[in-house]
């Protein structure tokens, strides 16, 4: 099976990123052809795994996803995929995976120790 997944970055730091490549890893593993649709990457994680490099003009952090969104739709409209599965921020695709867990959750994590909203 042709199988793309589509993620901002591929490296080998992260929670996203260490679930992508050892998805990536297994299914090349057990034959399937596995492209890692990205705007860049770090080394490869099997070496059946082959890379589509994004890596559009952006200015900024926005404009960035945004690029890599538009360029993400392009790729999937010239090249053919069984399946597409997004980690992240993306279009077009046939399954995501969400990670990261709830904002809420994760600002009361990270502001727990601040005290009051004042001193946050």
């Amino acid at each position: 099976m042709k199988l793309a997944l589509v993620h901002l970055r591929q490296a080998g730091t992260g929670g996203t990123e260490r679930y992508l490549n050892q998805l990536a890893s297994h299914l090349a593993a057990t034959g399937h052809d596995v492209t890692i649709v990205c705007r860049r990457h770090e080394a490869t994680p099997h070496p059946a795994v082959r890379f589509a490099v994004l890596h559009g003009f952006a200015l900024g952090g926005v404009w960035r996803v945004w690029r890599f969104v538009r360029d993400v739709e392009r790729h999937l409209r010239e090249t053919r995929y069984d399946v597409v599965m997004a980690l992240g921020r993306s279009v077009g695709h046939d399954v995501v995976r969400l990670g990261g867990g709830c904002h809420a959750t994760y600002l009361e994590l990270a502001h727990a120790a601040a005290g009051s909203a004042w001193e946050r």
